[in-house]
């Protein structure tokens, strides 16, 4: 399944960037499949890539869209305060599967089954909160 995630709101430029280079780097989301990034604009550097408005992945089952939220999740927690150690706001992390949209809080265990329970499972075709055929049983909210 399709996973969309969009950044903003945060302290500093080229957080699309950061969170894509963390996700790539954190064994928590290997389970996940990176597309190659955008063609970096004529005239770059060899190996130059584009700038990222967002993110492009493929999870193939709910533990690793879970997993991918987690870091995500994680990274933004770890970017939510700056070098000397104060709050520099953390930034908004969007994630998009299968046209729904929610936002990422935290990273808490509660927090990430929200998430979890708002997306449509890549493990089926039943849309977000309901349990399709087959399909454990959604824990209620």
């Amino acid at each position: 399944m399709d996973v969309v995630i969009r950044v903003g709101g945060g302290s500093g430029s080229g957080d699309t960037e950061a969170l894509r280079g963390w996700l790539l780097r954190d064994p928590v989301a290997r389970e996940v499949t990176f597309p190659p990034g955008p063609p970096a604009p004529p005239g770059s550097p060899p190996g130059t890539m584009g700038a990222l408005e967002a993110i492009n992945v493929f999870v193939a089952n709910g533990i690793a869209l879970g997993s991918l939220l987690v870091a995500a999740a994680s990274w933004r927690d770890a970017r939510r305060r700056d070098a000397r150690g104060r709050d520099g706001g953390a930034p908004v992390v969007r994630v998009t599967v299968g046209g729904v949209t929610v936002e990422v809080d935290g990273a808490d265990p509660d927090e990430i089954a929200r998430v979890l329970r708002a997306l449509p499972s890549p493990d089926s075709t039943a849309p977000p909160g309901r349990q399709a055929e087959g399909d454990a049983p959604v824990p209620p909210s």
